[in-house]
């Protein structure tokens, strides 16, 4: 991975992210995970996200391999969890995404250590995320990397399903 650099996205990056989103929401949708539909991520999302310079990505020969926001914005939703971290300010992972074609090469692994250490650099004290219950590769990588989970989910963009909260603190 240290080959692919993690850069900011610009408003040229926009159609790439986009074609990147669909290329997940296709590939989760086959895997019968529904996460994700049209109602989001939306361009209104990618290009909110360039304008306050949240978002991340990674290019391999043109192609949108991952991309990533990182902010401190956490969703209302988050005011019902019980979060065993505390601690402000908090770093907020939205819309982590790795191309289908590119999935189990360490790229998610790679966008969470760019998220850790970005809020290291920040002064955040800790890392906030939440992930749909049935995206078993997520839920694992998460853990993998010790986020733990904390008390309680969220519901999003209409879903049935819930997603699980997890946290990670991060040292300065």
């Amino acid at each position: 991975m240290a080959s692919l650099a993690i850069v900011r996205a610009a408003e040229k990056d926009a159609e790439g992210i986009l074609s990147l989103f669909d290329a997940c929401r296709k590939k989760m949708i086959d895997d019968a995970i529904f996460q994700w539909d049209d109602s989001y991520p939306t361009r209104e999302h990618v290009l909110g996200d360039i304008a306050t310079s949240s978002l991340f990505c990674i290019k391999d020969n043109n192609i949108f391999v991952g991309a990533v926001t990182v902010d401190d914005k956490q969703s209302p939703e988050y005011e019902a969890v019980s979060w065993h971290i505390q601690e402000e300010p908090i770093l907020v992972v939205h819309r982590m995404a790795v191309h289908p074609d590119f999935q189990g090469k360490g790229i998610g692994k790679y966008l969470c250590r760019f998220a850790e250490n970005y809020a290291r650099a920040h002064g955040f004290r800790a890392i906030r995320l939440d992930c749909f219950r049935d995206n078993p590769i997520s839920n694992h990588l998460y853990q993998l990397l010790g986020y733990s989970k904390a008390d309680g989910h969220c519901f999003f963009h209409g879903n049935e399903v819930p997603f699980l909260c997890y946290e990670k603190e991060v040292s300065p």
